[in-house]
């Protein structure tokens, strides 16, 4: 079957590839074909598409107000589709070669500093007795998935640990295996919060954060219902669930704690990732090499020349 307009064709290849992608992948880029692809260029022959066109399409969204971010995304999904009418033969040839998508800044992600912490910790608990929840998903640093997935099976306070071996599929709200092999992970707390929990755990209960029916919080519902109070509670309305999971890596790498570690924690694939990540939070690294080398140097100029006011000659 061959497709006449980009629209067209952008439809036909979600389709394609619905079968393959995770669901939350599929969502993100039929929103994306649904609200800037085809909106713009969806009535363009898909013959025409030209790279004037893909580049007036990114300009047309930055002047409604998009962010660079965004229209790199939509501008890498046009990308692919189109490479993708190129193997489906329904272009000859790639039409975009030398189309450029946006460059995107880095977001510096903000972390909570230990008196935030305490503040949130104390709205949750006045909203709800969810103090816990909060303490431990500072220390422990879940993804929302894991934290929402979590049982109270997964914790083990003779060893003072959490399991992570599931989370929460975004769009099904249904139990998945973790993100990735390293994803599975056992991760030490703290004994304050060991206490907490053993001193909050409800008898019988399964479900460490439980909805009012003691099943899984859909995250939309728990952001509006849960999240979003405590955090204005907290006059800390910033504060995303993903800050928690920076927080404990900020804290930890800032206070010397190797990267391995920490990437362990966090459930990365691999250190690079953590790296990537987290490098501009350990300043201190650079100092403390350099007070490395000092401790060898310094001793090297205050030593005595050889032979310097002793009448030898050198």
């Amino acid at each position: 079957m061959r497709v006449s307009t980009v629209g067209e064709w952008l439809d036909m290849w979600l389709e394609l590839i619905k079968p393959d992608k995770a669901a939350k992948t599929y969502v993100s880029d039929k929103w994306r074909v649904d609200k800037h692809l085809k909106p713009r260029i969806g009535t363009v022959k898909l013959r025409d598409l030209t790279v004037l066109i893909a580049t007036q399409m990114l300009a047309a969204m930055a002047k409604d107000g998009r962010s660079d971010s965004e229209r790199h995304k939509a501008g890498s999904l046009l990308r692919r589709a189109t490479r993708s009418a190129v193997i489906y033969q329904q272009l000859p040839s790639y039409p975009l070669t030398g189309f450029k998508l946006p460059n995107v800044k880095p977001e510096e992600k903000q972390s909570l500093t230990a008196e935030q912490v305490r503040a949130f910790v104390a709205a949750a608990e006045d909203f709800d007795n969810l103090g816990h929840v909060i303490q431990l998903w500072v220390d422990a640093g879940l993804r929302s998935a894991e934290m929402l997935a979590l049982e109270w099976g997964d914790f083990d306070p003779v060893a003072g640990t959490i399991r992570v071996c599931r989370s929460l599929e975004l769009i099904t709200n249904t139990v998945k295996e973790p993100k990735t092999r390293k994803s599975r992970r056992t991760i030490k707390i703290s004994a304050s919060t060991v206490q907490e929990l053993i001193k909050t755990r409800p008898a019988g209960a399964k479900l460490v954060v439980p909805n009012s029916d003691g099943g899984y919080f859909w995250q939309s519902n728990f952001m509006k219902k849960v999240f979003g109070p405590i955090r204005k509670e907290a006059n800390l309305e910033w504060v995303t669930p993903y800050t928690f999971r920076h927080t404990m890596a900020t804290l930890l790498l800032r206070a010397g704690v190797p990267v391995k570690v920490v990437s362990e924690r966090l459930g990365h694939e691999d250190v690079m990732t953590t790296l990537r990540t987290y490098t501009h939070v350990m300043p201190g690294d650079q100092e403390r090499a350099a007070a490395v080398m000092e401790s060898v140097l310094v001793p090297i100029q205050e030593s005595p020349v050889v032979g310097e006011n002793t009448g030898q000659r050198n």
